[in-house]
Parts: structure tokens; sequence; C-alpha cells
């Protein structure tokens, strides 16, 4: 009885380990940035929605409405990484001309892009299977709406068929558009991007301030 005890304790803490590891805590400043750098944050809803829309709006609702299940999220605007037939995603998401230098990551702190050139040059860094909390969700559809460089697709978001990606892939014909057109009716999660973020500068404390006036003040005197 001792030794299937054992065992099943240790196959409990190896499920538990694994439910453990499928799950990091959600970031909103990722490490290795600097006071003032800017950066933007995707996530893939763990809530799915049929793409019979031909608004790009409903998908902004729909991906800020995730991003509401995490307090830790629900201040920040977010957008649909999704193209409908009169918005392409580099529109909708603000990721086209300037900002090469902004970083995309992953709500857990993953770098996904060094900025907007690198997001649509047909590889990311790291697959977005992140979900709002920091879960894994590991599904092998997601609307996209959208070609390999950004733009509308001939299946995009409202129409009969709509382009969908695979969120476990790295490549653009894996993680953007891995298949040619699902039925709309079809329920599938999002990817979100974050607004234009940027690391908060700290305020000068109290006894710096203190210490600057006590400087400035002997300055004079000396002068």
């Amino acid at each position: 009885m001792k030794t299937k005890t054992k065992i099943t304790s240790l196959i409990t803490a190896g499920m538990l380990g694994a439910t453990m590891a499928s799950q990091a805590a959600v970031v909103t400043v990722p490490t290795g940035l600097n006071p003032g750098d800017t950066y933007r944050l995707v996530f893939l809803t763990s809530t799915t929605t049929v793409a019979t829309s031909t608004s790009i709006s409903t998908y902004n609702t729909f991906v800020n409405a995730a991003a509401d299940l995490n307090s830790d999220l629900d201040a920040i605007s977010w957008t649909a990484m999704g193209s409908t037939a009169t918005v392409n995603v580099r529109d909708n998401t603000g990721t086209t001309g300037a900002g090469t230098s902004i970083a995309i990551y992953t709500v857990t702190g993953n770098l996904v892009a060094n900025g907007y050139t690198d997001l649509w040059d047909g590889f990311i860094a790291n697959e977005i299977t992140v979900d709002e909390q920091g879960d894994d969700n590991i599904v092998t559809s997601a609307w996209t709406g959208s070609n390999g460089i950004g733009t509308t697709s001939s299946n995009s978001l409202g129409l009969a068929t709509v382009r969908a990606g695979n969120p476990t892939r790295e490549d653009v014909s894996g993680w953007w558009m891995n298949r040619i057109g699902g039925a709309n009716n079809n329920s599938y999660s999002m990817y979100a991007m974050s607004e234009v973020l940027t690391v908060a500068v700290p305020e000068p404390s109290s006894a710096a301030l203190l210490g600057l006036g006590g400087f400035a003040l002997i300055f004079r005197r000396r002068k």
C-alpha cells in the first residue's frame, strides 16, 4: 500500500507540475526594458468568436472583452489582429510605417518581434499561444482574414470562408495564414494587440528633490 501511495503521489505531483508549467504570470512590462522604452503586448484569446461580421469594430470589441477577464490588462486598449474587406490588420493595429524599434511581446514576456517590419517579415520569434490569463491556449485555429504581410486576404473576416492561422507555429504560413479558409460560422480564438505602451519613468524621490534643492542653495551662496 505504501508503494502504491507513493506512486500515486508522484503521478499527482507530475500532473500538477505539468499544469503549472503551462501557466505563467502575466507581465505588463517585460524584463530588459528601460524607463521611457516603448513596446506592445499580444495574446491569444481564451474565448472564441465566429467571423461573420464585416465590421472590424466587432472584433476589436471581442478582444477587449477577453482582456477585461484579467484585471492586469483591462486598463489597456486592444485591437484585433485581423482584416476585413475594408480594413487590413496593419492599419487596424497601427503596425505599418514607423515603429521598427517598437518590440512586441506576449503577455508573459516572450519576444514576438523586434518591431513592425520584423512582425511581417515571415517569421515571429515565439509562438503566440498564451492567453489573457497567462495560460497556454493550445488551439490550432485563430481567425486572421489576412495575407502574410498583414494586408486583407480574399478570405477576409466576414466573408463566407475566412483565413485562419495556427498559433502553435512561428512561420507566417503557420501562425498567420495556415488555412486558406474556414466557414465563417466556426468559432475560433483571435490574436489581440495592445496599444503602444511606455515604461514609466520613476519620479524623483522627496529626498532627492531636497538634495537638489540644498545643492542649488549652496551653489547660489558660493556664487
